[in-house]
């Protein structure tokens, strides 16, 4: 329920912005949980999605990974450029905050009821979302006898990745991106990975980003950070450290006799891929902005400390992205638009939407929740655009108990998962 007296401070502001404070339905346009919060706490974070969203469908059309990406980045950002001003200065004259998004055509804010409802009654805005959280989700902790090192981990004969190595095919020439905790890039298993390290210097330009911008602790991973770090690393044994060996770690460089069959830690699936990393999760916890950070960084790399809009290259783009966490609070997981041309009033659905057109795949763990069906029911794995990724039990190589698994329920889909 709205007091008097800010009723009367956001019927002025809609006289200010020439809109009849009597216009309805602009609730509609609004996610029900940001209404709550503002109900509660008087003014929360946002995400303003707008009208017009760049159509990127010609993307299908070109050959290469390199053509998709530049086609991709240029009308997204184009997009961005031409129609986000108006919004951009409505909220500077409301006292709001405007960090802009071009992987999908939206704005970051904060603001009251008010700030919301006046922006809700733009005709160029199509929806307001909430900036819902997402967690890592760790499986079930359990108790196994010390295996010691070996050539090639058990988890990689069950799926017979050494097989595939055998045939001379260990990712070399993929990038692989991840989102995750951070990454301790000098760790022994990954520093020879690492896209950024030529074997005697770093160079993170292009090969990091961090998404976290408030709230660390200096002592694992400061704010902004120049260099990956992994701020899980002292907490639970690096999250993010962990899932980037399991993609890519061994102990070896290609060029030593016997790699990767003679490494001893031949842990990572893709031993000859390189690696590239952004940091979105805050002691394991993201939000949809550094979601959309990270995969706007992932879209197109830019240098530590640039500028997305005017900094990005594509053609730094990693071949695949991996995630292993699940949004868990107040996510939207309805279904799509119907028609193709409505805006989708899920960001990160169109972000991953985006990634794909741009030749690039998304995987997604699909959670923990087992072993019933139906319990992929968490963004972004339940997305058709993700490939969703389960577990197998490391003892005997079967679907692992906790591994979530579909059909997804929760969109109205049926949707098989994991892929």
């Amino acid at each position: 329920m709205i007091r008097p007296i800010r009723f009367l401070m956001l019927s002025a502001l809609l006289v200010l912005f020439g809109l009849p404070a009597a216009a309805q339905g602009w609730q509609a346009k609004v996610a029900r949980p940001l209404l709550d919060a503002l109900a509660t706490d008087g003014a929360a974070p946002f995400v303003v999605i707008l009208a017009e969203q760049a159509d990127i469908s010609g993307a299908r059309a070109l050959a290469t990974k390199e053509e998709k990406g530049r086609y991709v980045y240029d009308a997204l950002r184009a997009m961005a450029l031409q129609t986000q001003g108006p919004v951009v200065t409505a909220l500077e004259a409301l006292g709001a905050p405007a960090r802009r998004y071009y992987i999908v055509n939206a704005i970051g804010s904060e603001g009251s009821l008010a700030v919301v409802q006046a922006l809700a009654l733009r005709p160029d805005v199509a929806y307001i979302s909430n900036v819902w959280t997402g967690r890592l989700q760790l499986p079930p902790q359990e108790t196994s006898e010390a295996a010691g090192k070996r050539a090639v981990e058990g988890n990689l004969t069950y799926v017979n990745a050494d097989d595939v190595w055998a045939m001379g095919i260990t990712g070399k020439g993929a990038v692989v991106g991840g989102s995750d905790t951070g990454y301790a890039w000098e760790h022994e298993t990954l520093m020879n990975q690492y896209r950024g390290f030529d074997g005697q210097a770093a160079d993170h330009d292009f090969n990091w980003h961090d998404a976290v911008h408030a709230g660390s602790n200096v002592l694992f991973c400061p704010n902004d950070a120049t260099e990956p770090c992994d701020d899980d690393e002292f907490l639970a044994g690096g999250h993010g450290t962990h899932t980037m060996g399991t993609m890519v770690g061994s102990d070896l460089d290609a060029s030593d006799p016997g790699w990767p069959f003679a490494a001893p830690n031949a842990i990572g699936m893709a031993p000859g891929a390189q690696w590239i990393g952004c940091r979105n999760l805050f002691n394991g916890v993201g939000t949809l902005q550094t979601y959309l950070e990270c995969n706007e960084w992932h879209l197109a790399p830019y240098p530590v400390g640039g500028d997305p809009m005017t900094d990005g290259d594509p053609t730094k783009s990693a071949h695949v992205i991996n995630n292993s966490w699940g949004c868990v609070e107040g996510c939207p997981t309805g279904p799509p638009p119907e028609n193709p041309g409505d805006p989708d009033p899920d960001p990160l659905r169109v972000t991953v939407r985006n990634l794909r057109h741009a030749g690039i795949v998304y995987v997604q763990s699909i959670g923990n929740d087992g072993p019933d069906c139906s319990t992929a029911a968490f963004p972004a794995g339940i997305y058709e655009e993700a490939f969703g990724v389960g577990a197998l039990n490391h003892r005997n190589g079967q679907i692992a108990s906790f591994s979530s698994r579909g059909p997804v329920l929760v969109d109205g889909s049926l949707r098989m998962k994991p892929d």
